[in-house]
């Protein structure tokens, strides 16, 4: 399970911490001792929200967007280490499908929300990922990684997420 974070370089936008969550499966294939390959299938749910923007000419209060999707990103786990903690490298891609996605709004304290339409929109999305953990007991997995959309030409915005697991 990890929680998740937008975060942005575009100039002028800052997003507030608005978590989300991936929960899934993790496949650890080992290649040798210090190499493995980890294919995932994971249930996401990215959150961003933006405190006091302007839409449209309005002041909002805040807006906050929630996509769902499914996500599988393929690493190379790099194992540095000979005990049994362990500090690993992923390194790898990712694609992602929207399954669903959502707005909530507040104007002058009244809250509005909407459900995306995603009819006729392109759902795939995939890019690169990179990530830095350690493993405890060659088990419990604590990891922080970054998710860069590769299918955007001009991203200036790249979802974070911590996490912790258990690998069996």
């Amino acid at each position: 399970a990890e929680g998740t974070q937008v975060v942005t370089f575009e100039e002028g936008v800052s997003f507030a911490f608005s978590p989300g969550f991936n929960a899934g499966l993790i496949v650890n294939i080992p290649i040798s001792k210090k190499l493995a390959l980890q294919p995932e299938v994971l249930y996401s749910m990215k959150t961003a929200k933006i405190d006091g923007v302007l839409l449209g000419g309005a002041s909002v209060d805040y807006l906050k967007v929630t996509n769902n999707s499914i996500l599988a990103p393929v690493t190379l786990n790099i194992n540095l280490g000979q005990s049994s903690t362990k500090f690993m490298i992923n390194l790898g891609g990712y694609t992602d499908y929207a399954l669903s996605g959502s707005s909530e709004q507040s104007v002058g304290g009244v809250k509005t929300s909407k459900n995306t339409d995603l009819i006729g929109t392109d759902k795939f999305s995939y890019g690169a990922v990179f990530g830095l953990g350690v493993k405890l007991n060659n088990s419990f997995l604590i990891e922080a990684r970054t998710f860069y959309d590769l299918k955007t030409s001009n991203n200036k915005t790249i979802l974070s997420t911590f996490g912790i697991g258990y690998m069996f």
